[in-house]
């Protein structure tokens, strides 16, 4: 599947989980407006892309009706646009972060052990799941 497919996949359980609060599927819900506003102002209102987007926001999970939005939102390719792969990105990074809010992260590239040196990177996560 497709990068934006996939990505706006992703985005779908911030917008109504029952571990979502109220504030956090409001937020979602905007940031998914910003994401059909590109594609309405790059396509045009009635546009296929922005009929699709909708279709995966309201078919529920594992539905036949949301498994084929995707695959047609997917074969319209919106991942060669770099605006649009930019927004659908940032939606997900900023849902990635709202949900990693009370959490502390540990980021580095080098790391020097007992036996010579790692180079890389190194992601931790301390807190709350």
């Amino acid at each position: 599947m497709e990068p934006v497919t996939t990505l706006l996949l992703q985005a779908l359980p911030a917008l109504g989980g029952a571990a979502a609060g109220e504030m956090a599927k409001k937020a979602a819900a905007d940031l998914w407006e910003g994401v059909k506003g590109v594609l309405k102002r790059r396509f045009g209102a009635d546009a296929t892309a922005v009929q699709l987007v909708d279709e995966l926001r309201t078919s529920p999970a594992n539905s036949p009706a949301r498994l084929d939005a995707a695959e047609r939102l997917s074969a319209l390719n919106l991942g060669r646009d770099p605006e649009i792969l930019g927004v659908v990105q940032s939606l997900v990074q900023a849902l990635a972060d709202a949900k990693a809010g009370d959490r502390t992260q540990f980021n580095a590239t080098t790391m020097y052990g007992v036996v010579g040196t790692n180079t890389g990177t190194l992601n931790q996560t301390f807190g709350k799941d």
